[in-house]
């Protein structure tokens, strides 16, 4: 508590970071040397299906946002009128339709919910074959994308298809498709975006120049969801707006508070261990987990599922 203090009587601008994971969601203060002022921790809920789904509520994950952005800003003991931008990292491969007033119209599906694995092997298959996929189907999203939609369905490729095909009244209904990240950055801004990396499962981005990754009119084709349905993209790094009036009001903070697009997990993760060098490994270990590394560029293995 010493090191807040002495902070909290500086003038040294603030970072408000927001990690909503699976279990629930985690908000610190950060100054700009990356030192953490503070932090506060709420669950979420998971709701289990039968038939494979596992869903969230997206209003509990900003119900936990508020209570942990309120609980840090208070026993912090920072000047407010020092935090001068939020970012958000998430849980990635959740999909929300949302309608045009941004409302959520069901809960969302996680990374883990395999009810569009049936939809997604459909649409995905075809002769020759190859693991699964149309060959020639394959070939495309690999060239594109560098990868290809999960056959499990359990990425947002077969979460809409799902919705789609067994929940039409939802999907007429959905003004946009959201990640979890890009969720909350549409209740701090009132902007419907997705960043580049919020997008990529969804298999419908052209990667292959990682400067003008831009939607792909085969690749929207190929997903069977309607154009208009997608966010606009934004990079990670890119300010998106400010913070809601609301939003501010309710947290004590100004509405010039600058909210930056953010990344998923997997991205933040990439960053934040260290291992930012080509070719340096690093292992993460939560409700998921993963081994990646930089590589300087795309590399794809199929057969290696890589």
């Amino acid at each position: 508590m010493s090191g807040i203090a002495n902070h909290a009587n500086t003038r040294e601008p603030l970072v408000l970071a927001v990690d909503l994971g699976t279990s629930g969601c985690k908000t610190a203060l950060i100054d700009l040397q990356g030192r953490v002022l503070g932090q506060e921790f709420e669950p979420v809920e998971l709701h289990i299906i039968e038939g494979a789904g596992a869903e969230q509520n997206p209003e509990d994950w900003w119900r936990a946002f508020l209570i942990t952005a309120a609980r840090v800003l208070k026993t912090s003991g920072v000047d407010r009128s020092r935090v001068r931008a939020v970012c958000c990292s998430t849980q990635g491969e959740c999909t929300v339709p949302v309608d045009r007033r941004g409302n959520a119209l069901m809960n969302a599906m996680l990374w883990m919910d395999m009810r569009g694995g049936p939809m997604i092997q459909r649409r995905a298959g075809g002769t020759p074959s190859l693991s699964g996929y149309g060959l020639w189907k394959l070939q495309r999203w690999i060239r594109l994308t560098g990868g290809a939609p999960a056959l499990s369905g359990k990425d947002p490729a077969g979460h809409m298809l799902y919705i789609k095909e067994e929940l039409p009244h939802v999907y007429e209904r959905t003004y946009k498709f959201l990640a979890a990240l890009d969720f909350l950055n549409l209740r701090l801004t009132g902007n419907f975006v997705a960043t580049h990396d919020s997008i990529l499962t969804s298999w419908v981005t052209d990667y292959r120049q990682a400067d003008r990754i831009a939607y792909h009119p085969a690749l929207i084709q190929a997903s069977g969801i309607d154009r208009e349905k997608f966010p606009d993209l934004v990079a990670c790094t890119d300010p998106i707006g400010s913070l809601l009036p609301s939003v501010a009001q309710e947290l004590g903070l100004s509405a010039e508070t600058t909210v930056i697009a953010g990344s998923i997990d997997t991205t933040a993760a990439a960053i934040g261990s260290g291992a930012i060098a080509d070719s340096d490994p690093h292992l993460y270990i939560g409700t998921s987990s993963w081994l990646a590394a930089h590589v300087p560029h795309k590399r794809t293995d199929v057969f290696a599922g890589m």
